[in-house]
């Protein structure tokens, strides 16, 4: 017999258990969107949260319904998400690209001996530039990130 929490959630469905009753939790996700910047909506059991999402080069948002539901002296939270939108950062893309023919030209500059060693220095600056300035910054920031957020202010701030 598997337990709630061991069972696979569909895609876009996200649960936590918290420390807290629900009202509380109601209070702290107010809180803890005001701190994401995202559109809160509370209802009666729950409520509409609009979330900002970063995927590596992609940015956007989720939209879905929160649940609250009693669970002894926790509360489980769950976010069913129902539209989401990304899109690329393309600044990002751009310096990745550049970075790309950099890498290109450290490649192939010994098939062009040794007049084509200044481009290879060059291509070495830009591809390392394309790491410091794009890949060494990717974060992410999901609903999963937001639960789990939410759980360790709960543990440091209990009712």
């Amino acid at each position: 017999m598997t337990t709630p929490e061991s069972n696979p959630l569909p895609d876009g469905h996200h649960r936590r258990r918290i420390r807290c009753s629900p009202a509380t939790a109601l209070r702290r996700i107010d809180g803890m969107a005001e701190a994401w910047g995202a559109d809160w909506e509370p209802l009666e059991e729950g409520g509409r949260l609009v979330l900002p999402v970063l995927a590596g080069i992609r940015r956007g948002w989720v939209a879905g319904a929160v649940s609250l539901q009693p669970r002894g002296h926790d509360t489980e939270v769950e976010l069913r998400v129902d539209d989401s939108r990304y899109r690329l950062h393309t600044a990002s893309v751009v310096v990745l690209l550049i970075s790309a023919l950099g890498g290109l030209a450290v490649m192939v500059w010994p098939f062009f001996g040794e007049r084509a060693l200044p481009l290879a220095a060059l291509g070495a600056i830009l591809a390392l530039c394309g790491w410091f300035m794009v890949v060494s910054k990717v974060r992410t920031q999901s609903p999963e990130h937001f639960l789990e957020m939410l759980d360790e202010e709960t543990e440091e701030a209990p009712d």
